[in-house]
């Protein structure tokens, strides 16, 4: 790396472990699982993650001016001290902080899934792909990251990644064409921008970063918190404890979106800084790309309460009657979104807003059992993606 790299990636090219543990260290993680139907557990780090801001804080905020992805040497074994791994099938990776196991294959339960399951596949590099990066290189890379929405709760061809690969190359007959898919669960704005780092070596002439609505916000301010020395957020009096108190209880995805509505709500002043926050990192994956002469499109995907409300009619009631004054109110996640994405049209940043198209459609988009989005869902990704990336390759 050269002297110019960001301090975060220097460090992390020591390990990633421990900021691995830090992605887990909010309230709640996402995580794969190897059968039956669940695919998120929710687990509570709450406490102990602000037990550790509480004690960083005491050194005083990073001045405004600094960089938002600083970190001090000794944050490493800090991490490591507090924070355990929590999820199986998950690497370490220098830059990217942590990634899917090279080299799965397996089989995963999910009755929801016309054929009750399908293979989950991944390559050396722990990506949702079959097969390793085309050597030679293609005529047309794309490289494409989020989160477990990326990853895909269905079969590498299945996905939006496996799909909009064969869109492409039904349009270019002439040319090769590959799409890799590094969506990995629990990953927000700060992972996207590592995955980009990572994989530069390899040339894509297109990046994709899919950020989900549901909790990429509140994840990225997770990471500002920590990075800034701020002491520990408000946690009351709205939490998934308290829902679930009340007896509002959903999907593991359904209850992610609600612990960022939590968040939000119990933190205001955070709002303002979510925007910042996505949008400095989202301006500096656009200079990372401008410098490789790679095309970057965003692409902004909403969680299930707020994209598809109407099949979520009973616990969006059960959950506004939770919330006294604020109920019926528009999700903090719903401003965030409108500002960063109006930001990135002023840094002329190619930007998919997906909900108007997800409210829209008549047909069912999110899995009903734990509401990722299903094999429809990814066909429009898919679907809106394509002309998208073809203008992209166009421009270039």
């Amino acid at each position: 790396m050269s002297a110019k790299t960001p301090l975060w990636q220097r460090w992390a090219a020591a390990g990633g472990t421990a900021v691995l543990a830090l992605a887990a260290a909010g309230a709640w993680l996402a995580r794969d699982y190897a059968g039956g139907d669940e695919t998120v557990l929710l687990v509570d780090h709450a406490e102990r993650f602000d037990e550790l801001l509480a004690e960083r804080a005491r050194a005083g905020e990073v001045e405004a001016g600094a960089d938002l992805l600083v970190l001090d040497e000794g944050d490493r074994a800090e991490l490591a001290r507090i924070f355990q791994r929590v999820r199986d099938g998950i690497v370490p990776d220098p830059v990217t902080f942590y990634r899917r196991e090279g080299g799965v294959n397996h089989w995963r339960v999910f009755e929801e899934h016309p054929d009750a399951g399908f293979w989950v596949r991944s390559n050396s590099l722990g990506m949702r792909n079959d097969g390793e990066p085309l050597v030679p290189p293609p005529n047309l890379r794309v490289l494409v990251t989020g989160d477990s929405h990326t990853d895909g709760v269905c079969a590498n061809e299945e996905s939006f990644c496996g799909l909009l690969g064969d869109g492409l190359r039904l349009n270019e007959l002439d040319r090769t064409v590959e799409v890799l898919n590094t969506g990995t669960g629990g990953y927000t704005f700060y992972h996207y921008l590592g995955v980009l780092e990572r994989h530069l070596e390899l040339g894509p002439d297109v990046f994709v970063a899919v950020v989900y609505g549901g909790n990429d916000f509140s994840g990225a301010i997770k990471f500002q918190r920590y990075f800034r020395r701020r002491p520990p957020p408000v946690r009351e009096p709205f939490s998934m404890k308290s829902f679930a108190r009340a007896g509002v209880r959903g999907s593991g995805v359904e209850s992610q979106e609600m612990v960022q509505l939590s968040y939000f709500l119990n933190n205001p002043q955070d709002v303002d800084l979510a925007v910042q926050t996505a949008t400095a990192l989202s301006r500096r994956m656009a200079e990372l790309c401008e410098r490789a002469g790679c095309a970057l499109v965003l692409v902004y995907l909403p969680g299930p309460l707020v994209g598809q409300p109407r099949h979520h009619a009973e616990l969006i009631v059960a959950r506004d009657a939770h919330m006294g004054e604020h109920a019926g109110e528009p999700d903090p996640a719903e401003r965030i979104a409108d500002a960063w994405l109006a930001r990135c049209a002023d840094l002329s940043i190619t930007a998919l807003d997906l909900r108007p198209l997800f409210r829209a459609s008549s047909e069912r988009l999110y899995w009903e059992s734990d509401s990722h989005i299903n094999l429809a869902g990814h066909a429009l990704v898919a679907r809106e993606l394509l002309p998208l990336v073809e203008a992209a390759v166009a421009r270039r």
